[in-house]
């Protein structure tokens, strides 16, 4: 391995660190249309998406799909033509795919050994297509195959370009290039080092998959089918390697590197320890093509099912799964890790001892399965025989403090529980309900019951606090009481809490099971030379990935807002920091646990920023360091998170993006700054299932709440959840309306349907259709006309109202009109990587086909949203335009 590291080392064109005259990272991909091209007696540098040539589309590059089709058969032809081994002749092929050039600030020993380190700390080989794919070869096969034994020369490229860089990970903050291209964010100094090439590399290779995939179906003859499994196995292998590479270095990383000036060893962190969840983090991981990530995705649920345990819950998993952060990594050893801490326990999810199905959290008994307003709040310290006192709250204690109340160490007896305003002295517990954590502080609750704190649970946290240096702790249990006002105020005020205080300390069932005495009983510097160390916290993550704490929202906002400074509660009220687990494992762990902590940034750390560069890009560093997201991001996030108590969704996404709770979608939407300093909307966004405001004018397009969860009688339906999309282009709320540029096609709607009776019989039409068809659905949403007197609709599931293209348009203008609309649009969103890049446009992750807007309109002028359609993959697409729209 390390000569073939080497010689591709020596074989590269080497370029001083920083020379202006080179390609960023010095790391393009041809297939992916980047060579220069000759237009107008003018060199350009065409980019993905572009319009290359007369016809094509934003949805279809034919320039791209020709040069697809013709290097996977080249890499064919390589097989076919090959003697014995076919991985010199595919690699060489393969190879000539990339430009590279290797910018050198470092000795050849440091980079190449660099490189050594991170592949050994990768899986020896990728998950097994023989098992999917059976009658090409058989597992033992599969493991002596030549080409997925070896990196291939790509992957080693793509290994030396983040080795040997210098800073390894980028200087922060990001920068624009200059003032005409702000969305064009770069790292300070000479460290211009950005993901897109890298991202292009990745997905470059997805497409190839795709295509050899299909081409693999439509073989008729055995041999050729057997080249092409081959073909496909290379491509696999540089596919898993490549994104494992990428992700390990977007997510985090601390490595020992030298200062030229004063030959010291210092630790560097990459952006992302740095950071923790910033608002551009979407910006710089790879978009693996749709069509070849469904292939992808099946893939991986074939080989995950054998390997998950009942204990864990589904949906915990598929939250950490089925985000594009994690689509592409190989869990076998992350269900190892869990099974080696829970594998014999039987499930909490149902009744029998399993699992839940996944699909929504309103089907899995670890979020409903209990009332929340009567919970038994019978948790008590393992040292605690169950009989302790109960503590109760001195209420003028509580209500002379006028912030955010803790309990307050001192003042606090063995009767009642007194308190004190939190500040920097103040430990913030975070801990899920369900579990049972303590208790209400009054005598006696609403419920009639007897309320009460268990003293053994105050002795625990006020022990923890003190060997902290803290004098007083916060709890919600003990901190809110049940009284409407006075909850309200305590809401108001929990982002202060988590973020001012002393540490934030995770209390989780499992994770308190986990024991950790070998790592109690080493210095933190000795803990990286025992590989038992090491396997037991790399359990700590795989557990804390999946655990109750991590899937719940306001447990999400906690961690969030005091992410500084997280420590993990584990058997024996033994406390670790968070960070120092998640350093050793990155720095010394296998690298697909590692990189698993993409799906959960909330928990990284950040740095502060100065605002003294160009606004609004320092207000939003100073935000980001601070844990404020964009509304889009933490509709994404609590889409695959669950808030047991009816309402509280809205308010943890309101105070996830401000300081200020709000308890109503409308108000919120209006409301000014209402998020991450009021940057406008996400157009990609928009494209979701969840339900928006009604009959409020200027609103039909705003959601009233971050996801959709379905209930168990509705496991059927195919939703689907918002998405970040941050390449998406933004859309102005402008007036009353929202305002922005999309891919548009209009269409005319028919008159004559607009009467009340014949759209009663649509509407039967479309409930009697769904019931009898097993295909999928998709739900939209409509808003009556006044104009018309209808009544309101306000859901409704289509299947498949166009499909079979322009000309079976009727159907979905017979449903526009019969809510009063005269004409109608599909919209989709368009993305961008700067100004001077055509848009194209984007794709919904986990629809087969495109999901379109649906808007309808009086008079053609604005619209107002009605939901949204899924129009199937291999149908053909209508004609799409460029426009702006007006949604009101």
């Amino acid at each position: 391995m390390i000569d073939f590291i080497i010689r591709v080392f020596r074989e590269s064109d080497h370029a001083p660190f920083g020379d202006p005259s080179s390609y960023v990272n010095n790391f393009w991909f041809e297939m992916e249309g980047m060579l220069p091209i000759e237009i107008q007696d003018k060199e350009r540098t065409f980019r993905p998406g572009e319009l290359m040539e007369e016809g094509d589309t934003i949805f279809c590059d034919k320039t791209y799909k020709r040069r697809t089709a013709r290097h996977c058969m080249d890499l064919f032809e390589a097989v076919k033509s090959a003697v014995d081994d076919a991985f010199p002749a595919l690699d060489f092929v393969f190879s000539n795919l990339v430009g590279f050039k290797l910018k050198l600030d470092l000795d050849e020993e440091v980079v190449t050994k660099r490189v050594y380190d991170l592949l050994a700390r990768m899986p020896e080989l990728p998950l097994s297509l023989a098992k999917i794919e059976p009658g090409f070869c058989s597992s033992d096969e599969w493991n002596n195959l030549s080409v997925i034994k070896h990196p291939s020369t790509n992957t080693i490229r793509l290994a030396l370009a983040i080795a040997a860089d210098g800073f390894w990970g980028p200087e922060l903050p990001l920068r624009p290039k200059n003032s005409s291209q702000l969305d064009q964010l770069v790292p300070t100094d000479k460290n211009d080092w950005d993901s897109f090439s890298f991202q292009d590399y990745i997905a470059g290779i997805s497409q190839l998959l795709e295509e050899v995939t299909q081409l693999q179906e439509e073989s008729v003859v055995a041999s050729d089918r057997h080249h092409w499994f081959i073909v496909k196995s290379f491509l696999w292998n540089s596919f898993q390697r490549g994104t494992l590479l990428l992700l390990w270095y977007v997510r985090a990383l601390s490595l020992e590197t030298m200062c030229p000036d004063s030959q010291k060893s210092r630790f560097i962190l990459d952006r992302q320890l740095k950071w923790g969840y910033t608002w551009q983090a979407s910006l710089h991981l790879p978009r693996i093509k749709v069509a070849a990530l469904k292939t992808i995705e099946q893939i991986f649920e074939d080989l995950d099912a054998p390997l998950k345990s009942k204990y864990m819950c589904n949906w915990a998993y598929k939250s950490i799964r089925e985000t594009h952060l994690t689509t592409a990594i190989d869990m076998q050893l992350f269900h190892h890790r869990f099974n080696n801490l829970f594998g014999n326990q039987r499930g909490r999810c149902l009744p029998r001892g399993e699992s839940c199905c996944g699909k929504s959290p309103l089907a899995c008994r670890r979020f409903v399965g209990a009332n929340i307003k009567n919970l038994d709040q019978s948790a008590h310290n393992l040292s605690c025989t169950g009989r302790c006192r109960k503590l109760y709250w001195d209420e003028a204690s509580y209500r002379r403090v006028t912030g955010a109340r803790a309990v307050c160490l001192q003042e606090t007896d063995e009767s009642f529980l007194r308190y004190r305003e939190t500040s920097e002295k103040t430990l913030a517990v975070s801990h899920v309900w369900s579990h049972g954590q303590g208790g209400r502080p009054e005598r006696v609750l609403n419920n009639t019951k007897p309320g009460g704190f268990n003293s053994c649970l105050h002795q625990r946290y006020a022990k923890i606090a003190r060997e902290f240096g803290c004098n007083s702790y916060w709890m919600d249990t003990p901190c809110i009481p049940e009284d409407h006002q006075l909850r309200k105020e305590s809401i108001a005020k929990i982002n202060t809490v988590f973020t001012e205080s002393c540490i934030t300390l995770i209390c989780d069932r499992d994770i308190m099971l986990i024991d950790v005495s070998k790592l109690q009983s080493l210095p933190e510097t000795q803990w990286s030379r025992s590989p038992a160390i090491i396997e037991i916290c790399e359990s700590i993550i795989a557990t804390l990935l999946v655990c109750d704490w991590n899937i719940r929202s306001w447990t999400f906002l906690e961690s969030m807002r005091g992410r500084q400074h997280i420590y993990i509660l584990f058997t024996n009220d033994a406390v670790l920091r968070l960070k120092t687990i998640i350093d050793l494992v990155c720095n010394h762990g296998r690298i697909e646990i590692a990189v698993l902590f993409l799906a959960s940034q909330h928990m990284l750390p950040s740095i502060k920023h100065e605002q003294k560069f160009l606004y609004p890009f320092g207000a939003f560093e100073e935000q980001a360091s601070l844990g404020y997201i964009g509304k889009e991001s933490a509709a994404a996030l609590l889409s695959r998170r669950h808030a047991s108590r009816p309402g509280d969704d809205i308010v943890i996404w309101s105070l996830l993006t401000s300081d200020k709770p709000y308890y109503d979608a409308e108000t919120w939407w209006k409301a000014s700054g209402n998020s991450f300093l009021g940057r406008p909307t996400r157009m990609g966004f928009l494209i979701s299932s969840v339900p928006r405001i009604r009959n409020v004018e200027g609103l039909s397009w705003a959601p009233r709440q971050p996801g959709i969860h379905l209930l168990p009688s509705e496991l059927r339906k195919t939703i689907y959840q918002p998405q970040e999309d941050q390449r998406t282009v933004r859309a102005f709320i402008m007036g009353k309306d929202l305002k922005g540029v999309w891919g548009v096609h209009k269409f005319s709607v028919i008159p004559q349907a607009a009467s009340e009776k014949t759209a009663s019989l649509l509407r039967r039409k479309f409930l009697t259709t769904r019931k009898a068809s097993r295909t999928k659905f998709v739900l939209l949403t409509a808003k009556a006309s006044k104009k018309q007197g209808f009544r309101h609709v306000s859901t409704l599931i289509l299947n498949h109202l166009i499909p079979g293209g322009l000309a079976q348009h009727r159907d979905l203008r017979v449903y526009l009109a019969g809510f009063g609309y005269m004409q109608g649009i599909l919209v989709q969103p368009l993305e961008s990587r700067g100004s001077n890049v055509k848009e194209t446009a984007s794709k919904f992750r986990g629809c087969d086909g495109y999901l379109f807007g649906v808007c309808g309109s009086h008079d053609g002028e604005k619209w107002q949203w009605v939901g949204v359609f899924e129009w199937e993959l291999g149908e053909t697409l209508p004609e799409f335009n460029v426009e702006e729209v007006c949604i009101s």
